[in-house]
């Protein structure tokens, strides 16, 4: 009778595993077989993540609610950011020169 190498490793892989399962059998013989995982590089890694989060912005800016939630959020980020650098004062701040200069620029 010819057997199939394959079957038998299959079959004995199913009787290891059942045996690890009960408990009859050492810990040192249990394991799964499993084709070895590729490694990734850090590139493919990154260029996984850079795609996901892509895609997740695509997702937000599909939806008008997100959408204008995104935009809100965005643009509380950018006052955050003038207000500490203070590259953008107030009016009250402003002595009246520095306020006639912008003023005469736009009225052009």
């Amino acid at each position: 009778m010819l057997v199939n190498i394959r079957d038998a490793e299959d079959a004995d892989n199913r009787v290891l595993n059942l045996l690890c399962r009960t408990k009859t059998l050492s810990t040192r013989y249990c394991y799964n077989i499993a084709p070895r995982k590729k490694t990734r590089t850090k590139e493919e890694i990154l260029q996984k993540k850079r795609d996901a989060e892509w895609k997740k912005y695509e997702r937000l800016k599909n939806d008008p609610r997100r959408r204008e939630e995104l935009r809100e959020k965005g643009h509380l980020k950018y006052l955050k950011k003038e207000k500490e650098r203070g590259t953008r004062k107030l009016v009250k701040d402003m002595t009246p020169r520095d306020h006639r200069l912008p003023k005469n620029y736009y009225n052009c």
